[in-house]
């Protein structure tokens, strides 16, 4: 049982560091971003919060303008296309 809880702690400690280097690669990446409602925006991918629940997006362009600099929350969000 003990080795086990030990094997789960590992697997969880790797998952969240694949997941960290993960969001530092795209860090400061052209994304294009499909929305739930079928909407798609393109812009800078600059950061997400620890949960990934919000992305911080420059130069979100949107069908009624630019905006310099935007949160975009994960649960609006389809699909992210990152381009490197």
């Amino acid at each position: 049982m003990e080795k086990e809880k030990e094997k789960e702690k590992e697997m969880n400690y790797l998952l969240r560091k694949k997941s960290l280097q993960f969001w530092k690669f795209v860090e400061n990446s052209k994304v294009e971003i499909e929305m739930i409602e079928g909407t798609k925006t393109n812009g800078m991918f600059r950061l997400s919060n620890g949960n990934q629940t919000e992305f911080q997006i420059s130069e979100l362009e949107t069908p009624i303008g630019i905006y310099p600099e935007a949160i975009v929350r994960s649960e609006d969000i389809c699909l992210m296309h990152f381009q490197k």
